[in-house]
């Protein structure tokens, strides 16, 4: 079976869209990585939920004492 050259021109365009698609999958793996990355902070979940990222890029970014917000954190009853 000889393959004409509009095939090899297909395949080479399907290769490329294969390469492409699997190197951006390895970015947002990458990314997924990260998270252990943030002191304090331990995350297993799959990554879908767009308020889970939000947050963990928010910790990313102020680190987890940003969750308090209330003021109240670092006070204690002695």
């Amino acid at each position: 079976m000889v393959a004409t050259r509009q095939q090899l021109k297909n395949k080479r365009e399907k290769d490329k869209k294969k390469a492409k698609k699997k190197e951006k999958n390895q970015d947002k793996l990458k990314d997924k990585l990260k998270v252990s990355s943030i002191p304090g902070v331990k995350y297993t979940g799959s990554g879908k939920d767009p308020a889970v990222n939000e947050l963990l890029k928010k910790l990313k970014k102020d680190g987890a004492g940003s969750l308090d917000s209330s003021g109240m954190g670092s006070r204690w009853k002695v």
